[in-house]
């Protein structure tokens, strides 16, 4: 079984710049090797914000990109979509696998497509049809572009959530409602995720529960810092209540998560897609206290934990309303229970396999 697979995979990128999709973009190549198949990455192009030197890598890409189909004349070729400003782009790498004879599996990636698509011209969405048309397989990161894909073309498509490996969940370590009540963030610490509700809502909820701590785990901008500097000196909380980490490993991390209550998470990231910070954290028992953003409701999979706003006050009340029903540990049961029965290795990984094997010739 033969694979092109053309993703950002991060190779050549400085640590603070892999995100998301690259680690899931990984992910995917992981598993496709570890079922035995041959793959041929070819690393989609970064836009480092000259125009030329974008095209000139692109071009590059391309031909590596042709190349490849041409010397693997039986491979499918998994193409890892972003839509929007670059979807030319992908239009182009479609077709032409289409014109050589290759099956195209397109991933949409992140969770923004259907408000792109709805917000563009007539054109624009001529062209994401079209590739959608022309894929013999479409992946959907969000089951929202399930129903979308089957209303707009009455075609079927592939849930493929991100997902965690199942050695990730262990034993759970029951949370106290009283005493020491612990939250974190943690991921990139920028304004779209708005890292400084999540300060403000822990020192509201510091009013009614005494012990509130927050840890913040992520490399931060300067300059972001500054502002999250000047909410925790606004917050009125205990010097040593908020504690920034900087960047962390993994399991740094989920020694942390093991411990936190809760995961709050106000994210307002246009593209939020399905967090890897938010099914860890699940995995790990903590309780997450989400926007709508990306596929976070359907994720999460229990409205008593969505916030309809970005409003520090809902979010604190949330948990403040969890903790005073008695019902924490509860939820950090059903939470770890939602990702082992959706979110696992054991069960994204070979269906992932099963479908894409079904596409070669």
């Amino acid at each position: 079984m033969e694979v092109i697979f053309y993703a950002p995979l991060g190779h050549g990128l400085e640590k603070s710049r892999i995100g998301g999709a690259e680690m899931g973009c990984r992910r995917t190549l992981e598993v496709y090797r570890e079922a035995g198949f041959e793959v041929c990455c070819v690393e989609k192009a970064v836009n480092r914000g000259s125009k030329l030197r974008y095209a000139l890598s692109f071009a590059r890409t391309y031909a590596s990109f042709v190349a490849k189909m041409l010397a693997h004349p039986r491979a499918v070729v998994h193409i890892v979509g972003f839509y929007d400003k670059i979807i030319d782009i992908e239009l182009l790498l479609v077709r032409t696998a289409h014109a050589l004879g290759r099956k195209v599996v397109y991933e949409i990636r992140n969770g923004g497509m259907i408000e792109v698509f709805n917000s563009r011209d007539d054109s624009y969405r001529h062209k994401q049809l079209e590739i959608f048309r022309l894929a013999d397989g479409i992946l959907c990161q969000g089951e929202c572009f399930v129903d979308f894909i089957k209303e707009k073309l009455g075609r079927g498509s592939f849930y493929y959530p991100n997902f965690i490996d199942d050695a990730f969940v262990r034993p759970l370590v029951p949370r106290k409602a009283d005493g020491e009540i612990r939250l974190v963030y943690f991921g990139r610490v920028v304004p779209s995720k708005n890292t400084d509700v999540a300060i403000r809502a822990a020192s509201i909820l510091a009013r009614t529960c005494p012990g509130v701590h927050l840890d913040i785990i992520g490399g931060v901008d300067p300059d972001y810092r500054l502002v999250l500097d000047r909410a925790v000196a606004a917050s009125g909380l205990a010097p040593d209540a908020v504690r920034f980490h900087g960047r962390q490993s993994l399991g740094y991390i989920v020694e942390i998560l093991r411990s936190a209550h809760f995961f709050i998470f106000p994210s307002a990231e246009a593209c939020e897609g399905h967090s890897n910070s938010l099914t860890e954290a699940m995995a790990c028992g903590a309780v997450p206290v989400v926007s709508r953003a990306g596929f976070n409701a359907s994720i999460v999979g229990d409205s008593r934990l969505v916030v309809d706003s970005f409003d520090a006050e809902d979010y604190a009340a949330r948990m403040a309303g969890i903790l005073q029903s008695g019902q924490i540990n509860t939820l950090s049961a059903s939470v770890q229970d939602r990702i082992i029965s959706h979110y696992t290795r054991s069960l994204v990984a070979p269906r992932l396999t099963t479908y894409v094997r079904s596409m070669q010739k």
